[in-house]
């Protein structure tokens, strides 16, 4: 996990172009309907910039589908059930050198999941926790990950797609982690297409890309476009694509929801400084229902 201390440079600040992008996705080499190429054509065709295949338990090599215009990072997904705190996890790794996951490292713990994906040079995501199960001690028992899906479109299924309450609970004890979208597609009917990262970094090679990841210089969605996040000593200023619903959440009580009149929407947002205490991340919720999640911050008192 990521310490309290906050980058210089905010993905609405830093220099670059924003890139599209999907970090959990499967195909015929594990329980994926479609072959490799087929699977990264389906997110080319429509006009993603990068993806990961990150096929169960060892990496597919998809080194010959990228080129200047379309990037794939190798990826691969661990799985394990900890025996010790009866309690399942699942964690994407991306920007990997190719690997397979150990047998015995099924039993558990988590931990070796996450190590094993940084020994190989990634970025380790924890998948979809409210559909395992999770609560906040079982993901905090884990350490040395960059994030974790707020959004799982597969987990739509059996009603468990969202994990914020999760990702609050870590960012009230004082850890930055970021939140991610993703499709973990497997049929590509209704699990693709439906959530994804925009990350804005300096050119699409995959070292920009995971720097940028690394430096929280992107925001999660299913649609909306999160525009800017600027705090001042006064107010936070928010400025999106059209919106029925702004959300700057903070800690516990504090934060504040502003909604467009019906029939009406929103593009920005000015709300006072003091409705935000330990921290800030915004969600934006579209006339669809579509969210839009930005990175959080943590605020001086």
């Amino acid at each position: 996990m990521q310490s309290s201390k906050q980058p210089a440079t905010s993905a609405f600040t830093a220099p670059g172009n924003w890139y599209r992008g999907n970090l959990h996705m499967h195909s015929t080499e594990s329980d994926g309907s479609l072959s490799p190429a087929d699977a990264i054509a389906w997110y080319r065709e429509r006009g993603y910039d990068f993806v990961s295949l990150t096929d169960h338990r060892a990496t597919t090599q998809t080194g010959q589908f990228s080129d200047e215009r379309f990037l794939v990072i190798p990826g691969i997904e661990l799985d394990c059930v900890d025996p010790e705190r009866d309690i399942g996890y699942h964690i994407v790794g991306f920007g990997v050198t190719p690997f397979s996951q150990p047998e015995p490292t099924r039993r558990g713990p988590g931990q070796q999941l996450v190590d094993q994906i940084r020994a190989h040079g990634g970025l380790a995501l924890m998948a979809h926790p409210y559909w395992l199960g999770q609560e906040g001690a079982d993901i905090l028992a884990v350490t040395g990950w960059t994030g974790l899906e707020v959004y799982n479109a597969t987990c739509a299924r059996p009603g468990k797609a969202y994990s914020m309450v999760q990702w609050d609970r870590i960012l009230d004890r004082g850890h930055l982690i970021y939140g991610f979208a993703t499709d973990d597609a497997h049929r590509y009917e209704d699990d693709a297409g439906k959530g994804w990262i925009m990350v804005k970094a300096p050119a699409l090679t995959a070292e920009a890309i995971l720097e940028a990841i690394r430096r929280g210089h992107f925001y999660a969605t299913q649609g909306p476009s999160i525009l800017d996040v600027r705090v001042d000593e006064e107010a936070v200023h928010v400025h999106t694509s059209p919106v029925v619903e702004i959300r700057c959440i903070s800690n516990r009580g504090r934060g504040l929801v502003v909604a467009a009149e019906p029939g009406a929407v929103l593009t920005s947002v000015t709300v006072p400084r003091s409705r935000i205490s330990k921290y800030l991340r915004v969600e934006c919720v579209d006339a669809e229902g579509r969210m839009a999640w930005s990175q959080p911050q943590f605020l001086a008192s």
